[in-house]
């Protein structure tokens, strides 16, 4: 019986990040800018909005886990964007 290489026992740790509001066109948008320094893409990202419930969750496996209560109801369709040089996502989120 062999063992698993240590990459498959670590565990995700929570990624920097900041959550800014915003007006555009007369709507209420919250712009969620996470860093995940060493994902090599959006496909990647596993994200999840539930907007009744107030809550946004994100992992990358093996790597980041991140949810957070949001400050108010948001849509359920995210826009979402990945910054190859920053290695950052962004997304924006628009108020009910």
């Amino acid at each position: 019986m062999g063992t698993a290489p240590p990459s498959l026992f670590k565990t995700p740790t929570e990624p920097a990040y900041r959550m800014e509001e915003t007006q555009a066109g007369g709507l209420r948008q919250l712009k969620w800018t996470i860093e995940l320094p060493g994902v090599a893409g959006a496909s990647d990202v596993h994200l999840d909005v539930s907007g009744t419930a107030r809550r946004a969750s994100l992992s990358v496996p093996g790597k980041y886990r991140l949810r957070i209560d949001l400050p108010c109801a948001v849509t359920e369709q995210p826009r979402a964007r990945w910054r190859k040089k920053a290695q950052q996502l962004e997304v924006l989120l628009t108020a009910r």
